[in-house]
């Protein structure tokens, strides 16, 4: 069922952000997908989206992914998890990529609810066990040779009955890593928080830098 869901199709309304928003797009995604993927695609479809004298959203495929930063309501969604922030006592170092499946099978809080409230469980947009195992297709071919070219899937369901499309694109921020290290001292990057698994936001009072708190509708 894990894998059913990982395959399952989301959609990703967003902005890239320096101050103001700017409309990104709407990016397509797999619940299985790493954040880092969304970034790279995020930053491509604003540079294909661009035209002509409009540069506002071309720039952004100039910047590297380590210059990327998702930020989802005030939370910073990293890229990777670094173990050894939150378990030094098991000497555990090793990173590992944040999936977008992973907020949504932990139903991980945000300050206004889930940090992404999709079903962590097949949906009727799901792909079937059969289309993503070819062992068990009628027409699969144990001893098919090698090179011997493959259709390519070409997804068939439209963006407006999948889960996100409704979403306010300014919820998911496309941030300049470097203008938030400018700004981080100024509202609203001021109150925006690096996610800790460990931490329960849905209790949390939101804070600046200098711990004055924020009392947010």
């Amino acid at each position: 069922m894990q894998k059913i869901v990982k395959a399952t199709e989301v959609v990703l309304p967003f902005v890239f952000y320096d101050g103001t928003n700017v409309p990104g797009g709407i990016c397509r995604m797999t619940k299985g997908d790493p954040v880092w993927l969304f970034l790279d695609k995020s930053r491509k479809l604003g540079a294909e989206a661009s035209s002509g004298t409009d540069k506002s959203r071309r720039e952004w495929a100039r910047v590297g992914i380590d210059d990327l930063m998702l930020v989802r309501n005030e939370i910073i969604i990293p890229h990777v998890s670094c173990g050894w922030k939150y378990l030094v006592n098991l000497a555990l170092t090793a990173f590992k990529h944040y999936e977008l499946y992973y907020f949504m099978a932990n139903k991980t809080p945000g300050f206004t609810g889930p940090l992404f409230p999709f079903s962590d469980r097949p949906t009727e947009h799901s792909p079937t066990a059969a289309q993503l195992d070819p062992e068990i297709l009628p027409d699969y071919n144990p001893l098919s040779v090698p090179g011997q070219k493959k259709k390519e899937k070409v997804s068939q369901i439209p963006d407006d009955v999948l889960e996100g499309f409704n979403e306010d694109p300014s919820i998911t921020k496309v941030v300049d890593r470097r203008w938030y290290e400018r700004n981080k001292h100024i509202f609203p990057a001021s109150i925006w928080e690096d996610f800790d698994p460990t931490k329960d936001y849905s209790n949390a009072v939101r804070k600046d830098g200098q711990g004055n708190s924020y009392f947010l509708s």
